[in-house]
């Protein structure tokens, strides 16, 4: 009986599906871009509700954070590859803050960018720590130090 343990190959370590708390502050991120497109991105220069759904660069950060809170809500229900979960969360709120800097330095004409956008510079800042946090915890199981 010994022989025939002895021959099994160990199993190896699979690293978690992802660490719940990560999603979630990730999606908590995205929200926060999405619950600041409903304010005025902008003061002046014909500033109304969800004026971030403009064609601007704001709409470009809505749009990414709108698909990075489906991929944070989806990805519970049908899990996809960790690595590629935590690369996309991790991509998506590059773009989001980016497009929300490019914003804030080039308003639409005749505007000043008003305070919802460091409200979504704040949802994106979390949405990268949740990304840089989930890939930190998929580098820690691979080397066994979980």
């Amino acid at each position: 009986m010994p022989t025939v343990l002895v021959d099994v190959p160990t199993p190896e370590p699979t690293p978690p599906p992802g660490l719940p708390r990560t999603d979630w502050l990730v999606a908590v991120g995205f929200a926060m871009v999405l619950a600041a497109s409903v304010f005025p991105w902008s003061r002046y220069g014909g500033a109304h509700l969800l004026n971030a759904w403009d064609l601007h660069w704001s709409l470009l950060a809505v749009v990414v954070a709108l698909a990075g809170l489906t991929l944070a809500v989806t990805s519970r229900a049908r899990p996809i590859a960790p690595p590629l979960q935590a690369a996309s969360y991790l991509l998506l709120s590059l773009v989001v803050i980016a497009a929300v800097i490019l914003h804030r330095r080039h308003p639409p004409p005749l505007a000043v960018p008003s305070a919802a956008t460091w409200f979504a510079l704040v949802g994106a800042a979390l949405a990268l720590i949740g990304a840089i946090l989930k890939m930190g915890g998929l580098v820690r199981a691979r080397s066994g130090r979980a």
